[in-house]
């Protein structure tokens, strides 16, 4: 058995009902590395290959119906890699550093970026790439969960489960996703599981614990969320994926976004709605998140020096050099070229 197939096995045994098959996440994990404590074979520690990367992921499977992922690593180029659930699934991220994208069949992408607690509804079968992107330092906590077991697993009626979680809950809900900010609570806690001073089976004891509070932690978010609907001028269900679109077609378009009119007609709702709605998801205004994106694509290609500033400049958007630099040293509090020196 060659160290890919040692590394595969593991992976299909833990994540069964989760992911068909782990593909090309083998390469990028090291054989040798992969640990498993005694008296948890339901948890594995996978070490990211050398020639990949740094870090690791921790991979638990809790029970029948939930599995997490504790992941601290850096990737020297982007990892890609599909998932494909034979159940409908929640997946419930919450990314403290680093940046990651979730693309549907389409081919369309939602960027999840640090500082964001995003849950996805997957349906069973269903296809999907997934990718973190490179050279950031990537920390975060991702809870795989039946999608008809997490109330009961939480204890909550029906009268007890927010009325947005329902909505990811219906069988018919499809390939979605939402975000929203990572409380500071919810930060605190991804923390502490990357940092877990303990190891082997108590490890994985740990993790147990420290995910039902995480799952409370989110719920309760998703609970604030959805009291603030029943609010007058709050953006409803309905709305978030209006704004989940919009994000999308902002984050394909940086160079040269639509208009606020151009983009509210594209997600079917007038201009004054939309840029209340996103900046109620958000907490940013679609100008202050297409800078935002911009500045953090410039960053990323600053690290290549091969590519002059001037370049680098018209490639997010500026057609004078000089305007970049200012805008940059006002975003980062630095020049690009100190940055880049840096």
């Amino acid at each position: 058995m060659t160290s890919g197939d040692v590394v595969r096995s593991n992976v299909n045994r833990v994540y069964r009902g989760f992911n068909a098959d782990c593909g090309e996440r083998a390469e990028q994990f090291s054989a040798p590395r992969v640990t498993q404590p005694s008296g948890a074979d339901n948890f594995i520690r996978l070490a990211i290959n050398p020639g990949k990367g740094a870090g690791y992921w921790d991979v638990a499977r809790l029970n029948d119906e939930m599995l997490i992922c504790v992941a601290e690593c850096t990737y020297l180029s982007p990892f890609d890699y599909v998932v494909s659930p034979q159940n409908d699934v929640l997946s419930i991220r919450m990314v403290v550093s680093g940046e990651l994208e979730i693309a549907d069949r389409d081919g369309a992408r939602v960027h999840v970026e640090r500082g964001a607690a995003e849950i996805t509804s997957i349906p069973g079968n269903y296809a999907h790439e997934m990718r973190i992107l490179e050279h950031e330092r990537f920390a975060s906590l991702t809870i795989h969960v039946r999608s008809d077991r997490l109330a009961q697993l939480m204890g909550l009626s029906e009268q007890e489960t927010p009325s947005m979680l329902a909505s990811f809950q219906d069988p018919d809900a499809g390939f979605r996703s939402c975000a929203m900010p990572l409380t500071p609570a919810m930060a605190n806690g991804v923390f502490d599981l990357v940092k877990a001073p303990y190891s082997g089976a108590l490890r994985s004891r740990f993790y147990e614990a420290k995910t039902m509070e995480m799952l409370c932690l989110f719920v309760d978010a998703m609970r604030q969320c959805s009291d603030e609907e029943q609010e007058p001028g709050s953006p409803s269900v309905q709305a978030l994926g209006r704004v989940q679109l919009a994000r999308r077609i902002l984050e394909e378009h940086l160079v040269s976004p639509p208009t606020v009119e151009q983009l509210a007609r594209r997600v079917g709702v007038n201009r004054t709605r939309l840029r209340h709605d996103f900046k109620c998801i958000f907490g940013i205004t679609i100008a202050e998140f297409v800078q935002a994106r911009r500045m953090e694509m410039a960053r990323r290609l600053l690290r290549d020096e091969s590519i002059s500033i001037g370049v680098i400049a018209e490639a997010v958007g500026y057609r004078h050099a000089g305007n970049f630099s200012a805008a940059f040293r006002r975003h980062f509090g630095v020049s690009p070229k100190d940055h880049r020196r840096n």
